[in-house]
């Protein structure tokens, strides 16, 4: 385990995405929507505030597939808030999640009936599963986290500093967060619970996700594949058609085309054969991978090479 760890570490880093929200809005990142709550970018240093819905529930995702891989290093600023209600406010992401299991790194400030102050804790759908101290979770004040998933492990570390280089030592370790490779989801979940509605919400800010170079797809299949993807009819009530182009693309063994609903689970996994045409279709019936008919609602259609992706949104209505 450890060796693989220091393997990644010492890899040549690939930065898949970042955002600062230094433009003063969340919106201008195509990736970005809400699920619950609602979303800001407020103070003089462009944070992300998360507000609660009626629920003191918040959401916010990344819509596109490859925004973090399977073994992925990620890095953010953070800050929990106390709140009027009787519960403590809690942060969280989901960090890998398949159509079987989701795994949620929970941030938790302070202390509750059978819970520990200064907490981190790992979700596997919704149950917590394991827990360590930090003490460098702390209400009321920024701090900042880095946070490795690689292979079936999770590492967090929690700093009062921004981290410029890869912890040397992790606050926690999590081994058992297993996933399905080829039915993963890379849709990056974060949100809070027990959120205000107005005045202060969860805040996030200076996200920055990176993975090895050669994660997913060897450097000698592709140059700069040029990847276009279209959908027809859209919205569309049976069936639609799926376009799709690979150009500089010499060979592809590693495409896939995924179907997500709205909430970032994964619907269906198209089978695509080695096909080397400039233009390719396929056909979606609406249906997910059990054969079950999927419900009217929009869904995102992922073309995915490696590391290189492709969206499309289809409108299915029934």
């Amino acid at each position: 385990m450890w060796f693989f760890l220091l393997q990644f570490l010492i890899t040549s880093i690939y930065t898949l995405w970042s955002d600062s929200f230094d433009d003063g809005n969340w919106t201008s990142n195509p990736e970005w929507f809400l699920r619950t709550g609602t979303a800001n970018i407020e103070g003089p240093n462009n944070h992300l505030f998360l507000y609660g819905d009626d629920n003191w529930n918040a959401m916010i995702g990344t819509t596109a597939d490859g925004k973090h891989e399977y073994n992925f290093y990620m890095t953010f600023k953070t800050k929990i808030f106390n709140n009027p209600s009787s519960n403590i406010e809690k942060n969280w992401l989901i960090v890998r999640e398949d159509t079987l299991n989701s795994y949620r790194v929970v941030f938790y400030p302070d202390t509750l009936t059978n819970r520990n102050p200064g907490t981190i804790y790992i979700q596997k759908n919704d149950i917590y599963v394991d827990s360590a101290l930090s003490k460098n979770v702390i209400k009321g004040s920024k701090f900042f986290v880095a946070m490795q998933v690689s292979n079936n492990n999770i590492y967090v570390a929690c700093s009062l500093a921004a981290f410029t280089t890869p912890p040397s030592k992790w606050d926690f370790t999590f081994n058992e967060a297993s996933a399905d490779t080829n039915l993963i989801s890379d849709t990056l979940w974060l949100g809070g619970w027990d959120i205000d509605t107005a005045g202060r919400g969860a805040m996030f800010d200076d996200l920055v996700v990176q993975t090895p170079d050669t994660s997913g797809i060897d450097d000698t299949h592709v140059t700069n594949p040029i990847l276009s993807l279209k959908g027809y009819p859209n919205p569309f009530i049976m069936k639609t058609t799926i376009q799709y182009s690979l150009i500089d693309c010499f060979k592809h063994d590693n495409l896939k085309l995924i179907i997500y609903d709205f909430l970032g689970r994964i619907i269906r996994i198209i089978p695509i054969k080695d096909n080397y045409n400039a233009i390719n279709e396929i056909s979606w019936d609406g249906r997910d991978n059990t054969g079950n008919k999927t419900p009217s609602g929009i869904y995102i259609c992922v073309l995915k090479l490696g590391r290189f992706t492709k969206t499309l949104k289809l409108t299915l209505i029934r």
